[in-house]
Order: structure tokens, then C-alpha cells, then sequence
């Protein structure tokens, strides 16, 4: 490597040590303001999630009756379409129990023994 080469090389390392220097001196960490809401840490329970629980062995067992072994992307793809399928079929007042139980749930969280389940 020639000298002037070699110059060059010093020169560029040089500059950009100084670069780095200006920076962490120029730039300090931000300052939190003030400490956000809690996060909410659970499950957000709907209507269908409610449905899932209390349906989750007939759901199952038509999956591994009609699909037998799939990969994970489409088992969750078919078990959503078999959740839509008994969704329609409940009737009104099942419905509108699911709904309150998943407000309900919402709020203070399953009972023991389903959190359990």
C-alpha cells in the first residue's frame, strides 16, 4: 500500500471517529414523560371466543373426523370455518348468554374452573 493510500485510509478512520464522538455527545436518550395506562394483560373475550370454549371437543373431533392431519395454517383456517358453521346454528338465547358471559369475562376474567380447562 502506498503512502498516499495510506493517508487517505487515516484520514477517512479519522473523520469518522470524529463523526461518532459528535454524535454521542450531541444526542441524548429522551426522557420518559409520564408512565402510560397499564397494559392489559388476558384474554379480550367475544361472543365466539366464548362459543369456542364451550364447543372446543365438537370443533376437535369434526376436525380430525373430516380433515384428519393438517398443518397449522390450515387446521386454524378450518377451525374457524367450523366455529362460523355451529355459530349459525345456536339459537338466539345461546347467543345472547355467550355475549353476556364474554362481557362478564371481559371484566373480572373466567371463573377458576374454566381458566383451569
Amino acid at each position: 500500500m502506498s503512502l498516499n493510500n495510506f493517508t487517505v485510509l487515516w484520514n477517512l478512520c479519522y473523520m469518522f471517529q470524529q463523526q461518532i464522538k459528535w454524535f454521542y455527545t450531541n444526542h441524548r436518550t429522551v426522557q420518559k414523560e409520564e408512565e402510560g395506562p397499564p397494559v392489559a394483560v388476558g384474554k379480550a373475550w367475544t361472543t365466539q371466543l366464548v362459543a369456542a370454549h364451550f364447543h372446543k371437543k365438537e370443533i376437535d373431533e369434526t376436525l380430525e373426523k373430516e380433515f384428519g392431519d393438517l398443518a397449522p395454517n390450515q387446521r386454524i383456517a378450518k377451525w374457524a370455518n367450523i366455529l362460523t358453521g355451529i355459530m349459525s346454528e345456536l339459537h338466539s338465547v345461546t347467543l345472547n348468554w355467550y355475549s353476556i358471559l364474554a362481557e362478564n369475562w371481559k371484566k373480572e376474567g373466567p371463573p377458576r374452573e374454566i381458566q383451569r380447562a
